[in-house]
C-alpha cells in the first residue's frame, strides 16, 4: 500500500512540475542583476523578478592602428581599471624579424553602461592613430532569464515535496526513489543557478575584443625600408631553406644509413679482393 501511495505521489508531482514550466510572467518584468568585484563569486540569483526592462549582452570589436601597439596595449589597461572594468585575455606578438605579424589582442570586460564612453576613449589615446573598424552587437536575453527562473522556481517546489515525501518514506526502496529523484531535481537547479549568474555578469559588463596593429604606411617605400624589408625576406628564405634541409636529412635517415653501409662494404671488399699476379712473358 504504501509503495502504491509512493508512486501516486511521484506522478503526481511530475504532472504538476511539467504544468508548471510552462508558466509565463508579465513580460515588463526581468531579474535582477547583482554583480560583485571580478573574481568573486555572485549572490545567488533572486526567483523574484522587479521590473526593469529588457536585458541585454553587449560585445564589441575593435582594429586600431597606431605606431607603438605595446604602448597603447599598456594605456588601454589602464583605462579598463579606470572604468572600473577588467582585463579577461591579453596576448602581445612582437616578432622583429619579419617572420610574423607584429600586434596585440586585448580581451576586456567594462560595465555596459559605459560602454560607448570607453570605445571614445580608446579613439581618443594620443598613440592611436586611427578605429579602423569598430563591431558593436546586443542580444536580448530577457526571454531566456525570465524562463530560467520560472523553471528554478517549478525545480525547487518540486524539490520540497520530494524532499517531504523522503522524511515520511518508510521502506528502502522509497527512500532510494526518492533519493535519486531529489538527486535529479538538484543538479538541474545547479545548473540554472550557473546559467543565471553568467547572464548576470555578461549583462553588467560588456565585453570587448581589440587588435592592436603598426599603421600601415600608405605611399612607396623609401631605400631604407626597402633594404630592410629584403633583409628580413632573405634571412626568413634562408631559414626556410636550412629548416627544409634538415627536416629532408632527418626524414630520410634510412636512405643515408643505407648508403654508408653499402660503401663501406664495398671499401672493405675492394681493399681484401686478391691482387692479379702478372703472367709471365
Amino acid at each position: 500500500m504504501g509503495r502504491a501511495l509512493l508512486l501516486v505521489c511521484l506522478t503526481l508531482i511530475a504532472t504538476l512540475g511539467c504544468s508548471q514550466s510552462n508558466e509565463l510572467l508579465p513580460r515588463g518584468t526581468s531579474e535582477p542583476v547583482t554583480q560583485g568585484a571580478p573574481g568573486t563569486e555572485p549572490a545567488s540569483p533572486s526567483n523574484r523578478l522587479p521590473s526593469i526592462g529588457r536585458l541585454v549582452v553587449r560585445e564589441a570589436e575593435l582594429l586600431v592602428w597606431c605606431d607603438d601597439y605595446l604602448g597603447v596595449a599598456r594605456e588601454i589597461q589602464e583605462v579598463v581599471t579606470k572604468f572600473g572594468g577588467y582585463v579577461v585575455e591579453s596576448d602581445v606578438v612582437d616578432l622583429r624579424d619579419g617572420s610574423g605579424p607584429r600586434q596585440a589582442s586585448l580581451t576586456v570586460m567594462v560595465p555596459a553602461d559605459e560602454l560607448e564612453h570607453f570605445l571614445t576613449a580608446v579613439a581618443e589615446q594620443p598613440s592611436v592613430s586611427r578605429v579602423a573598424s569598430e563591431r558593436v552587437r546586443s542580444s536580448d536575453v530577457t526571454e531566456e532569464t525570465l524562463d530560467l527562473a520560472a523553471r528554478r522556481r517549478t525545480l525547487e517546489r518540486t524539490e520540497a515535496r520530494l524532499q517531504a515525501l523522503l522524511e515520511r518514506a518508510q521502506t528502502i526502496d522509497e527512500i532510494l526513489r526518492l533519493e535519486q529523484e531529489l538527486t535529479r531535481v538538484r543538479t538541474e537547479i545547479e545548473q540554472i543557478v550557473e546559467r543565471q549568474r553568467f547572464l548576470e555578469r555578461r549583462i553588467q559588463y560588456a565585453e570587448v575584443r581589440l587588435l592592436l596593429v603598426p599603421t600601415p604606411r600608405l605611399g612607396e617605400p623609401g631605400f631604407l625600408e626597402t633594404f630592410q624589408e629584403a633583409w628580413s625576406a632573405s634571412l626568413f628564405f634562408l631559414r626556410v631553406v636550412i629548416r627544409g634541409t634538415l627536416w629532408a636529412i632527418v626524414l630520410t635517415w634510412w636512405i643515408w644509413g643505407t648508403l654508408l653501409v653499402m660503401a663501406a662494404l664495398l671499401l672493405l671488399w675492394w681493399r681484401r679482393r686478391p691482387s692479379r699476379r702478372s703472367l709471365p712473358a
